[in-house]
C-alpha cells in the first residue's frame, strides 16, 4: 500500500519502473489558499515587529538615568524587533518570500499538469464550476 504524499495523492508504479504522482486539484487549491493566509499573517506580524521597533516608551524605566540596564534592554528589544542583526522583521520577510515562492510553484503545477494530464484538467475544470 502506498503512502499519501503531501499534495493529496499517492505515488504508484506504472509497471515501467517510473513512479506516477496522483495530484488532487483540490489539494493544490487548498495549499494555495493556506499559503495566502500565511502570507497575510506574516505581513501582519512584520507590521507588528516594525511597530515594536518604533516604540518610544516601553514602560521599563528606560527614561530613568539610574536604570541604565532598562535603557540597554529597550535598545536590544528594538533591534530584535526591527533593524538589528537577526531581527524579527527580516526573518518574517524571509518566510514571506518562501511562502510566495511556494505559491508560484503551486500555480505552475496547476497550469502545467493539466497540459500533461487530460484527466487532471477535467477534474480541475470541475472545481471552477
Amino acid at each position: 500500500m502506498s503512502e499519501p504524499n503531501q499534495i493529496g495523492g499517492s505515488p504508484s508504479g506504472t509497471g515501467t519502473g517510473a513512479p506516477e504522482l496522483h495530484v488532487d486539484p483540490r489539494a493544490l487549491a487548498e495549499l494555495d489558499r493556506a499559503c495566502g493566509e500565511l502570507a497575510a499573517a506574516l505581513i501582519q506580524a512584520q507590521d507588528r515587529a516594525a511597530a515594536l521597533g518604533e516604540l518610544t516608551t516601553w514602560g521599563l524605566g528606560e527614561s530613568d538615568p539610574a536604570l541604565r540596564t532598562a535603557h540597554a534592554l529597550v535598545n536590544i528589544f528594538r533591534e530584535k524587533a526591527a533593524g538589528g542583526p537577526g531581527d524579527a522583521h527580516s526573518a518574517l520577510g524571509e518566510y514571506l518570500t518562501e511562502t510566495e515562492e511556494l505559491r508560484t510553484l503551486l500555480a505552475t503545477v496547476a497550469t502545467v499538469l493539466p497540459q500533461v494530464d487530460e484527466q487532471f484538467a477535467q477534474r480541475l475544470g470541475q472545481l471552477d464550476s
